[in-house]
């Protein structure tokens, strides 16, 4: 059995990755090959985020403007900016997973917190999406060695699949009945 201070907690993310034999990939194509599922499903996030923040700027556009024509009241128009401010946030940070940018990992964590209070999609999405970004793995590809990795290997794509597909347009269009529903209360 081993002492815990032999176990290796945490590794860390700009090291090189072991494969099951113990060697290390040091060939580009073979890392970004390696990652290219975690990867595509980080990007994927990032979509989601960018759609969810799309979607939330559209209902404060629909719902803010109709306050200011109807009421004309000043504090329809501080609503108003607020929500353009609160719209960009996950619009911004999706960008950024979408780039691999190391920066929009606190913000996604805490926008995929906050999507969790949205039983029980949210809760799945919110919780997947954690643990996709808060993995070994997921560290790694958000670092700025995984990024010069992605341009210098340009041609390696991940085929999205029709099942895949559907499910992120059912995340998207429950995503827009759980914003429209809480755009109501």
């Amino acid at each position: 059995m081993l002492h815990p201070s032999e176990v290796e907690y945490y590794s860390d993310p700009l090291l090189p990755v072991a494969d099951d034999d113990g060697s290390e990939s040091a060939d580009p194509l073979e890392v970004r090959r390696e990652h290219l599922e975690h990867e595509t499903a980080v990007r994927a996030l990032g979509w989601l985020l960018c759609t969810g923040g799309i979607l939330i700027f559209a209902l404060t556009v629909i719902i803010g403007l109709e306050g200011v024509i109807l009421h004309s009241s000043p504090g329809a128009t501080f609503k108003l900016l607020i929500g353009f401010a609160g719209a960009s946030l996950p619009y911004v940070t999706g960008v950024g997973l979408r780039r691999l940018e190391s920066w929009a990992l606190p913000s996604a964590i805490l926008f995929l917190f906050v999507g969790m209070l949205l039983v029980p999609i949210g809760t799945l999405l919110g919780g997947y999406g954690i643990g996709v970004l808060c993995c070994p793995r997921g560290h790694r590809i958000l670092s700025g060695e995984y990024r010069e990795i992605v341009a210098r290997t340009p041609g390696v794509k991940w085929r999205v699949g029709t099942t895949l597909k559907r499910v992120l347009v059912i995340a998207l269009l429950l995503e827009a009945a759980m914003i429209a529903w809480l755009s109501r209360q």
